[in-house]
Formats: C-alpha cells, structure tokens, sequence
C-alpha cells in the first residue's frame, strides 16, 4: 500500500486513510523482527491469503481490502506460527503492541468501520456540511466495500451463527407446522 496519508476531519472524528510508503514498511517490518521471534508482518493481500489458506476461505479483492481498512485505522497483522496477532501501530511511539487476533475479529472490526464511515457519509450529505465533497466521493467506495466486508463476515463463526439465528426466527415453529389448516 504507497501513496500519501489522507485526513480529513468530520463530526468530530478524525478519518485516516493511510498508504505506506515503502521506507515505512521496511520500518514496519523491523519493528516486527524486534517485537518477537518468527512473527512474520502481514503486508499485503498474498501473504494474508497465504496465512489464511485452509483456515479461512477468502479472495485476493477480499484480503486486500480488509487490509486497506486494518491500515487506514493504525493496525497490521502479523502470523508466527498457526497464531494470528494485531498490531497496534499508533498505541505507544517507536513500537507496535501486539495482542492475539483472529481473522474473525479482523474482520468484524472492518465491517463496524466500514459502517461508521457509511454513517458518516449519510449525515455530511444531510447537513450539508464541509465534509460532504469528501464523503460523497468516498461513499460509492464504502458501499463496494460494504459488500465485500458482508460477504467476508458471513463465513466467519458469528456471520454463520447469526445467519442460522435469522433462518430459526424467520422459520415456522414446528407446533405451528401440526396446527397448520386445522381450524378451531
């Protein structure tokens, strides 16, 4: 991920959009040789399906932009092992705190920023405000990105729990299936 760091100021809430360059990276990558042996950086969307594969069913498109929204709010992943950790990138200078991670989780995180971005999105065009230029532009991308994240979460453990949960309340009970047609 190259390019610039984007900010932009809405509602009270700092949105960052970070690209790194790769003199960062390298940093990065270091910070994650000093940080513990055999973790290995996760820095682009080969090495996350790389981590992945077998453990979690995902595309190229679909790795890269969980990583897009993983960057742009200050975290990396890191595998040592069959153990996943996060990286949090912005908690203390100079080091990256690391705290054990699923891919779930990971992507659970995505899809809550991908919506407050949404949300944020939906109120500057309804003020009016500022910000509305910014997030008009960025809103058809978060919609793109929404459907990718959706699709994402529904393969993970709470996406399918919650996708039973649905199908059972939206079933018919079976006392309900017997006394169907009899009438009282």
């Amino acid at each position: 991920m190259h390019g610039e760091d984007v900010q932009k100021e809405g509602a009270g809430k700092l949105v960052r959009i970070k690209m790194l360059s790769d003199k960062q990276e390298k940093e990065i990558a270091e910070l994650c040789r000093n940080a513990e042996k055999g973790m290995k950086p996760i820095q682009d969307s080969g090495e996350l399906l790389e981590y992945v594969t077998g453990i979690f069913p995902m595309e190229e498109k679909e790795a890269k932009v969980l990583l897009e929204y993983l960057d742009g709010h200050g975290y990396m992943l890191a595998g040592k092992g069959s153990e996943l950790y996060r990286g949090d990138l912005c908690k203390e200078p100079d080091s990256i705190c690391w705290e054990k991670y699923s891919v779930g989780d990971a992507i659970e995180a995505a899809c809550e920023w991908n919506c407050e971005m949404l949300l944020e999105s939906q109120k500057a065009k309804q003020d009016g405000s500022g910000d509305y230029q910014f997030w008009q532009e960025r809103h058809g991308e978060l919609q793109k990105d929404e459907a990718i994240l959706g699709r994402l979460f529904d393969r993970t453990e709470r996406g399918i729990e919650n996708n039973r949960l649905a199908e059972n309340l939206a079933g018919v009970s079976p006392a309900v299936k017997q006394s169907a047609g009899r009438s009282r």
